[in-house]
């Protein structure tokens, strides 16, 4: 009886890593967080790993979406994302380029924006370092 209690948290504790690992591939760990006190590295990853239906809804801001500053500031990035990008191949590559290096930049210890200024300002910086090396005469 005790040994399939213990199979049974296992299992349980097994599928909410799976969900958490899914979430967090798919840019959706930000829904899984409760608190206000959202890490900087998880507004990232909603950005780095969101696909382009993804970002263009963020974009547009839907009132649901929309309920704070930091909200509003990953919308703003969203719409800046898909600007950039200019197609979902393309925001692959920026995702990739930038974002992900970001997101595990802060994952590592490094600095992580205190405010959603903040916040915009250091993926706006790695956005320009993308667009740097994409216009670069050296890259082509």
């Amino acid at each position: 009886m005790r040994r399939r209690r213990d199979e049974r948290a296992v299992q349980s504790e097994v599928e909410q890593l799976v969900e958490e690992v899914a979430a967090t591939l798919s840019g959706c760990l930000v829904q899984r967080w409760a608190s206000a006190e959202i890490p900087g590295w998880v507004r990232v990853n909603q950005l780095a790993h969101a696909d382009w239906d993804n970002l263009a809804g963020l974009a547009e801001g839907t009132p649901r979406v929309r309920r704070s500053a930091w909200d509003g500031a990953v919308g703003f990035l969203a719409a800046e994302l898909v600007s950039t990008a200019r197609s979902p191949s393309g925001l692959s590559q920026l995702q990739s380029s930038a974002l992900i290096p970001l997101e595990l930049d802060m994952l590592a210890g490094g600095s992580a924006p205190a405010t959603p200024t903040e916040f915009v300002q250091l993926v706006r910086d790695r956005i320009a370092r993308h667009r740097g090396r994409r216009t670069h005469p050296s890259t082509s």
